[in-house]
């Protein structure tokens, strides 16, 4: 009797700005890396960068440390994990099932969904993000509450940006790093299916 199992990776990528420098941290397989620093707007996908790292090695069972520079400069590196966890109930889940074709796939202990999504340049390949909860997720960042530097007037700002016109006097105020929320990243992992 054959059945699916997955082998799974801790992942982690970096991206630097080619603007600033500043290193863009993976966090979702879609879009494109964005520097909370100086705004910029990688023209690469995540993908790419995934791609360019050549994520495709786990599938072989090749882990380790990336330093890539050229096209982009980029860092990854992947480690063997003997399990993951449920975001919800944090109990480790154990998918018998091709993850990456059940829209609904949910916790074996608590029924919560679960999604996976796979990766389209490698078959066999998912990813999954493991939060904590104690994030701010990216959609919806909170706010934080800081005065105009030249009038003094309240500004409700966006975290992830450092560049803010005052409503009232029109002066542009710049938000430095220290005042910004810190962001607790999620855990994330690449599944490959193994059959059995």
């Amino acid at each position: 009797m054959s059945g699916i199992r997955y082998l799974w990776y801790q992942y982690r990528l970096q991206v630097a700005c080619d603007k600033c420098g500043n290193q863009m941290v993976f966090q979702a397989p879609t879009g494109s890396p964005e520097c909370e620093s100086c705004g910029a707007i990688s023209k690469h996908t995540w993908l790419d960068a995934m791609d360019f790292c050549r994520v495709e090695e786990l599938a072989k069972g090749k882990t380790g440390n990336k330093h890539l520079m050229g096209l982009m400069t980029a860092t990854s590196s992947s480690e063997a994990v003997d399990d993951v966890r449920c975001h919800h109930c944090k109990k480790t889940i154990h998918p018998g099932v091709d993850i990456a074709t059940v829209p609904d796939y949910r916790c074996e202990h608590c029924q919560e969904k679960i999604s996976f999504q796979a990766i389209r340049s490698v078959d066999g390949l998912v990813f999954y993000r493991f939060s904590s909860g104690e994030k701010m997720n990216g959609e919806s960042a909170a706010l934080i509450a800081v005065r105009c530097v030249s009038c003094g007037a309240p500004m409700d700002v966006d975290a992830r940006k450092t560049h803010y016109p005052c409503s009232f006097c029109k002066v542009e105020n710049v938000l430095p790093p220290s005042l910004r929320q810190k962001q607790v990243l999620d855990d994330i992992f690449i599944g490959v299916m193994k059959e059995v």
